[in-house]
Parts: C-alpha cells; sequence; structure tokens
C-alpha cells in the first residue's frame, strides 16, 4: 500500500513508540522509510545568558550539542529500522521549527503524497499546524500494523 514512509522523531518514548508502529507498517508494506529529527534554531536569550556566564562560542556549543543528539536519535532510529528489517534513510534538519522541518523533508525527499506516522494524540497538534501553512489536507487511512490500536497514519495531499 505505502512505498515510501516519512517518520518524524525526537527521540521520546512516545515518539519511539511511534517509530516502532511505523516500521511495523513498513515492513508489512515492503516501503521505505526516512526518519527526520528537526533541531531548532538557538534562541537570542538563551544565548545571551550563556554570553553572560562567559562560556566561550555559545552557538558553536549549542549547535554541537544539537548535532549529537540529532546524531543519537538518528542511529537509534537506524538500529530500530534495521532490527525490523526495513531499509531506513536519516535525515537531520538544523535550525527550523518541527513542523517546518518535517514538510521540507517530505517535500525534498518524497516524489508523491508523503504520509507521516505518529501517534495521534502525540503529535495532533505539532501535525494540525502543518496543514494550515502550506494549503495540506489530510486524509485518516486506519491502515494500522497488527496489535496496534491507537496508531494513526495520515496521508497529505
Amino acid at each position: 500500500m505505502y512505498r515510501h514512509i516519512l517518520i518524524a522523531t525526537d527521540g521520546s518514548e512516545l515518539a519511539t513508540k511511534a517509530l516502532e508502529h511505523g516500521l511495523a507498517l513498513a515492513k508489512h508494506d515492503n516501503a521505505h522509510v526516512t526518519v527526520v529529527t528537526v533541531t531548532e534554531p538557538w534562541a537570542p536569550l538563551d544565548m545571551a545568558h550563556e554570553a553572560r556566564q562567559h562560556r566561550p562560542d555559545p552557538i558553536g556549543h549549542f549547535e554541537e550539542m544539537a548535532t549529537a543528539a540529532a546524531n543519537r536519535i538518528l542511529d537509534g532510529a537506524a538500529q530500530r529500522g534495521k532490527a525490523h528489517g526495513v531499509t531506513c534513510d536519516v535525515v537531520h534538519v538544523k535550525d527550523q521549527h518541527p513542523a517546518e522541518g518535517i514538510i521540507a523533508t517530505a517535500k525534498e525527499r518524497m516524489r508523491y503524497s508523503p504520509t507521516v506516522a505518529y501517534r495521534h494524540w502525540s503529535c495532533g497538534n505539532c501535525v494540525t499546524r502543518l496543514f494550515p501553512a502550506d494549503g495540506l489536507s489530510a486524509t485518516q487511512d486506519g491502515a494500522r500494523p497488527a496489535g496496534s490500536s491507537d496508531f494513526t497514519t495520515s496521508t497529505f495531499r
């Protein structure tokens, strides 16, 4: 049914559950998976606080920490994909807000209507934010891997 599934994750326990469900769906449909994590831009007030603490290069330090965190998240996702027997690409989008980074990745990586796997009660607010900004609409497919009761997929058109 699906050829390519985009799964956004922040590495949280809840996002990891959504990742597992997305990987199970990909395995079932023999689909390719792209896993994306987005790190937000540095905040000027946070950087000013760091500078007041006389920490050298607060922006560079922030970028290093964000990259290290993203690498941990994506390495874990790739390992889970291998365990499921699913091919995964991993993408780190830097300096964007999550909603914009997810949509940018979908537009860049997928040549047809992207499918984003998420738990409707955990990321619903984030996904809802995606629709109006880009004029996208979503349809509920109801596709569920065996044994999952609260897994939802949405197809953007």
